[in-house]
Parts: C-alpha cells; sequence; structure tokens
C-alpha cells in the first residue's frame, strides 16, 4: 500500500513538474515576442513620428526660408582657428583629409580640404556641392556625419565625424588569412544593408559601396562614409552615368544602359564575397575583359562560402535589376537568420571588432608618417568664411571669385584639364565627351581602373550619355564629370593629393 501512494505521489509530482516547466517556457516565450513587437512598435512609431515632424515642418517653410535658417544657424560657428592639425590620414583626387582636434572641446574630426584650383579645372563645381547638399539631409546610425564646411579663398573645408576603428579592408588584413569569418560578414553586411535602406528611403543612390568607404567607429560598429559619387533620384527617376569603382560596378552601369537604387545591392554583394573569400568575383588582366566578365560571367564560389552565403551572394550579383533581391527580401534570406533588425538599428548589438585606442595603425602609414600642413595658398589660419554664404553660391561665382595662382602655375599658360584624374588614388571622373586617356589601374593590386574616355564595354556599344540630375533628381543641365574612383585604398573618408 506505501509502495502504491509513494508512486503515485511520484507520478502526480513528474505530471506537475511538466506542466509548469511548459508553462514557464511558453510565458518565456511570450515575454520575448512582446518584447520584440514592442520593440518595433516603437521605431515604427519614432519613425512616423520624425516623418511627421518633417513634413509639418518643410510644410510651413519654402526653400528660400529653409536657406535663411540654416545660413543663420550656421553663420560665423566655425573658421581654420578652431581646429588644430594632428595628422594627415588620407588623399583622393582633388582633396586632402586631415585629422583635427578642435580645441574648445578636444573632440576629433575628419578635416576634409578641397583645393578650389583643382575642383575648377576638373569641372568639379556641381560634384562637391552635391556632396555637401546630400550630407546635409543625412542623419542616421550608419552614415557618416557632417559637422560643417568653411571655405577660404582657395579652399572649401568639410568637417566630418572621424571614424577612428579605420576601413574594413585594413580589418581584414589583420584577419587570419585575410579573411572575416561568417558572423563577421553578417555584422557589418547587415549594418551596410541599414545604411542602404536609410539612403534609398531618402532618394539617395550611393554608387561606389566598396569596403573601403565601410569605415568602423571607435565602438566597432559601421559608418558609411566618401559620398563623391553619391546623388539625389527617386525611385522612378533612372541614370546612366558611367561611375564607381570597376569591381564594384553593376552590369547595366557597366554597360551604360538606366540603372536605379538597386546598383548599391550588387556592390553589396561584391563586398559580402570579399569579406569572406579575400578575393572579388570578377577579375582580370585588363579593364576591358574585366568589363565583359562583369556583364556576362557567372560567379565561381571557392569552397569556404557557405550555402547561405552563396545564396544571399547570388541573390545580390544577379546580373538582371528587375530580378536583383531587394532589401526586404535579403532580410529574410537564411545569411541573416537570427538578426535582430530592430536591436541593430538602434546598436543594441554588440559587434565582432572593437578597435583599439591607438587608432593610426589602421590607416595608411605613407599618410600618418607625414607633418600635416597646407601648401602654397596661404597658412592654416588662412582667412575664411562660412560655407552657409558662399559655399552654396560657389557653382555660380567661383568663376569671378576665385584669384590664387600655386608657384607652379604662374606663368600665362591655361588651366589644364588632367589625362588621368588621379595620382595615386581617391575619387576620380566618369567618362565624358572627348577626354583622351584611360586611367591607370589600382596600385599592387595588378586590377585594372576604370577609365576615363573611350568606348563603353564591347558587349553593349553605343554612344556615352550622361543625362544627370540636379539635386531634386530630374534630368537637367549636363555636369561634365560625375566622379570615378580609381587607385590605391585608402582607410577615411577620402580627399585629395593636392590640398
Amino acid at each position: 500500500m506505501a509502495d502504491r501512494v509513494r508512486r503515485a505521489f511520484w507520478r502526480v509530482f513528474d505530471v506537475v513538474t511538466d506542466c509548469v516547466g511548459r508553462a514557464f517556457g511558453s510565458l518565456c516565450r511570450g515575454l520575448d515576442r512582446a518584447e520584440a513587437r514592442l520593440d518595433d512598435a516603437l521605431h515604427w512609431g519614432q519613425q512616423l513620428f520624425q516623418k511627421k515632424k518633417e513634413e509639418e515642418y518643410e510644410s510651413d517653410l519654402d526653400e528660400e526660408e529653409l536657406l535663411r535658417q540654416y545660413r543663420r544657424a550656421k553663420a560665423g560657428v566655425e573658421t581654420l582657428k578652431d581646429f588644430d592639425m594632428q595628422h594627415y590620414v588620407g588623399r583622393g583626387s582633388f582633396s586632402k583629409v586631415y585629422l583635427v582636434q578642435e580645441k574648445s572641446t578636444s573632440k576629433l574630426f575628419a578635416m576634409k580640404v578641397m583645393r578650389k584650383r583643382e575642383i575648377i579645372s576638373k569641372s568639379l563645381a556641381n560634384h562637391v556641392n552635391r556632396e555637401k547638399a546630400i550630407l546635409d539631409r543625412l542623419d542616421a546610425p550608419f552614415i557618416v556625419k557632417a559637422r560643417c564646411g568653411f571655405q577660404n579663398d582657395a579652399r572649401l573645408f568639410l568637417l566630418l565625424e572621424f571614424c577612428g576603428g579605420g576601413s574594413l579592408t585594413m580589418h581584414q588584413r589583420l584577419a587570419p588569412d585575410r579573411k572575416f569569418a561568417e558572423p563577421v560578414a553578417q555584422f557589418y553586411s547587415a549594418e551596410a544593408l541599414l545604411a542602404l535602406e536609410y539612403l534609398h528611403s531618402k532618394h539617395v543612390v550611393y554608387r561606389d559601396l566598396k569596403m573601403d568607404n565601410l569605415l568602423l567607429k571607435e565602438d566597432g560598429h559601421l559608418c558609411l562614409a566618401d559620398f563623391n559619387l553619391a546623388r539625389m533620384m527617386n525611385h522612378k527617376a533612372t541614370s546612366a552615368t558611367y561611375c564607381g569603382t570597376l569591381h564594384y560596378m553593376a552590369p547595366e552601369v557597366v554597360a551604360e544602359d538606366a540603372y536605379s537604387h538597386n546598383v548599391d545591392l550588387w556592390s553589396l554583394g561584391v563586398v559580402i564575397f570579399e569579406m569572406l573569400s579575400a578575393e572579388l568575383p570578377f577579375d582580370a588582366s585588363t579593364k576591358e575583359k574585366l568589363q565583359d566578365k562583369i556583364i556576362t560571367d557567372e560567379i565561381e564560389f571557392p569552397g569556404s562560402i557557405t550555402e547561405e552565403a552563396r545564396d544571399i551572394i547570388q541573390g545580390f550579383l544577379t546580373k538582371t535589376p528587375a530580378q536583383r533581391c531587394s532589401i526586404e527580401a535579403a532580410k529574410k534570406r537564411p545569411f541573416f537568420a537570427g538578426m535582430s533588425w530592430s536591436k541593430l538599428q538602434r546598436k543594441r548589438l554588440q559587434p565582432p571588432i572593437k578597435p583599439k585606442s591607438d587608432f593610426l595603425q589602421y590607416f595608411d602609414c605613407n599618410f600618418t608618417r607625414r607633418t600635416p600642413g597646407l601648401s602654397h595658398c596661404g597658412p592654416w589660419t588662412a582667412k575664411a568664411t562660412t560655407v552657409s554664404e558662399r559655399f552654396p553660391a560657389f557653382v555660380e561665382s567661383h568663376e569671378h571669385n576665385f584669384r590664387y595662382q600655386s608657384p607652379a602655375s604662374k606663368s600665362n599658360s591655361p588651366l589644364r584639364v588632367p589625362d588621368s584624374p588621379v595620382d595615386g588614388g581617391g575619387p576620380g571622373f566618369a567618362r565624358r565627351k572627348g577626354s583622351g586617356s584611360p586611367e591607370g589601374g589600382r596600385k599592387g593590386s595588378g586590377s585594372p581602373a576604370v577609365r576615363q574616355s573611350g568606348t563603353p564595354p564591347k558587349a553593349k556599344r553605343r554612344p556615352p550619355v550622361s543625362p544627370v540630375d540636379g539635386a531634386g533628381g530630374f534630368k537637367g543641365k549636363q555636369i561634365p564629370v560625375e566622379g570615378l574612383e580609381v587607385g590605391k585604398r585608402e582607410g577615411v573618408a577620402k580627399g585629395s593629393n593636392s590640398a
């Protein structure tokens, strides 16, 4: 009798314990789902509130009033005297980038310095104004922020957020076998995807996504920098401008067909492939062969890339733009399984890379070991005016306001547009009519760069088309140079060899 009672007791105890365990598990799962839904609801509500606030604010003010408010807010705030130069950290075709420290707050910034003479000689005034206008519109976690801009008689200065972690390229060189582990590639490609989602929602097409332009902040999170080639374009508009870095360019860009925002997703597919394999999906000994490969060849995957990674890469590297994987579809692919997008958007997930405090190791020593300084046209503390008064009018007034001549140009020889837009790295130019010689390739990579002139790829020959837009995304006057990245890689928001 006692044994029966004992067995019955333990049987009931097991049943009760099982029921309690199931109930507790269901409660935990329910709480997790409720928390996720609450996070999504809060995020959606914040976006809706911000959008409504922006619409109400913009509806009450016309464009001229907004410009007047911007000028009043910025007038007299910053000049060169407010900063100390620390290091020279990068360069491009018409600008240099310095690490500067604000004297009043000791905060570090990246200062992009552009010579007006270079901008004028290369017909890049519209190009520079557009970059500044786009940066003024953007405010998101994974996009570099522009603090302000100003100018003196010879240069333009753009003060940007400093990303002390360097570029993903530099970190990949430090990784085992120069490859990222799949969780690292998943994390940073997800943050890049959120950055592109934000840009496209603001009607901005980036057009130059690559490892060099994906920087890390001090906390290890991603920051998309260098908007030299970005342009405003609504989702119904298209462009046919031949620009970008050739290895990352979509087939429709190479063939000079009409393209839209999803060219950025092709570039993201190339970046994921490169992070996982330390190779580029398309490469060749000449730029003509590389162009043909991008248009016609299929991808060959190394054995180290998993099926989940192949799935997302093939989705992005679909040659037909209409069939290319969208941002929303990409978030549901197995490669991003388990990713909490709402937490990632608010930077609640721990980055896989934590940059060290000695940030100079993440930048090219060929730059950082040089003594920072400006050449030819006056000292660092030269006379300055704020960007709010003169930079927006630079396109119309630069021919009359510009008076500086460097020592090498004091002869009567006219300004010459160089055959090659770069000399060592950084952003270059799009093809234009009448230009003469092809560009060189990236130093040390053995890979060809995109040409400045000549014919389109053999796979699709037709006359160059360059119907570019103004700030609003509609076809307007032709801008002779659009910007085209060639040259060696660099680690920060880039600027020129000749500042």
